[in-house]
């Protein structure tokens, strides 16, 4: 083999430098888009979970509230901020009722205070008939969501109708995701039970009236 032939044969065999050259700069730009599709993605998914934990937790709040308003009597609503409590920012509401725990000699009976305080619900309660002492209180949605208002709403009131309350509240993930608008509504409607008043019928105090929000 002359020399000329192995030059030529070694020529056919491997790749220039501009060719390693066009086909790194492809595989970059490849392995660019996917790694971004990829944050994307991983982003979105983080997003979806921090929303859907929001959602859960105040959910959960809502439900506690409900509960107690199911079994409480003696309700008083207060719009207007601070004028309800002192910890209350404007355009949120306030309500406070009697709630028993229990049945028999041994329940107790709790004068309970649910508003929104530092982006929380927050429940203040107190024993009644003991001197006012403290009940167990503290807020009932978790750090990481932000409570942007919490309304209450009094309907079919009077006679010895049960009061309905509704309950509306607004909140989103305290650090919500790029791509996601965080804030959500949740409301509910909440009746007293009726056997507390066919013994005992009572209305709702209001401060500020409400109509009920439209459906």
């Amino acid at each position: 083999m002359t020399i000329n032939e192995f030059q030529k044969s070694n020529k056919n065999n491997g790749f220039t430098l501009i060719e390693m050259i066009v086909a790194m700069s492809l595989f970059v730009i490849v392995i660019s888009i996917s790694i971004g599709i990829f944050l994307r993605t991983v982003q979105s998914e983080r997003g979806v979970a921090n929303q859907a934990a929001a959602v859960s937790n105040t959910a959960l709040a809502m439900e506690e509230m409900a509960r107690e308003m199911r079994t409480g009597n003696g309700f008083e609503i207060c719009s207007g901020g601070n004028s309800c409590h002192d910890d209350s920012p404007a355009g949120s509401d306030a309500i406070t009722f009697s709630y028993q725990s229990g049945s028999g000699p041994s329940n107790l009976a709790y004068e309970v205070t649910y508003y929104l305080k530092a982006g929380q619900i927050t429940r203040d309660a107190k024993f009644s008939g003991n001197g006012n002492q403290q009940a167990p209180t503290g807020p009932i949605t978790a750090q990481s969501v932000n409570v942007d208002y919490l309304r209450f709403y009094s309907c079919g009131t009077g006679g010895n109708a049960p009061p309905r309350i509704v309950i509306a509240i607004q909140a989103q993930p305290v650090t919500p995701t790029s791509g996601f608008t965080g804030a959500f509504n949740l409301q509910t409607t909440v009746s007293e039970r009726l056997y507390y008043y066919e013994q005992n019928p009572v209305s709702v105090q209001v401060t500020s009236q409400f109509s009920c929000p439209k459906p």
